[in-house]
């Protein structure tokens, strides 16, 4: 994960926790939702979204507001 705690997967960005980030995580996709494991356990299941990026506000601690799209 990137230190913006976003993960690019055809060209759209999924947040993920801050904990996560400099980590590799796996990803499975269907035509309608996105899932991202860590270490084989499930993080986050996502609809795709309509916009570039998926994220839960909650992820991002108030000194991070800057890196939210």
């Amino acid at each position: 994960m990137h230190p913006d705690q976003f993960v690019s997967i055809r060209n759209m960005l999924y947040g993920m926790p801050a904990s996560y980030i400099g980590k590799t995580v796996q990803v499975r996709s269907t035509r309608t939702f996105i899932e991202l494991f860590h270490q084989h356990l499930a993080v986050r299941r996502d609809a795709i979204p309509s916009s570039r990026t998926a994220y839960l506000a909650d992820d991002f601690p108030a000194h991070a507001e800057t890196f939210k799209p």
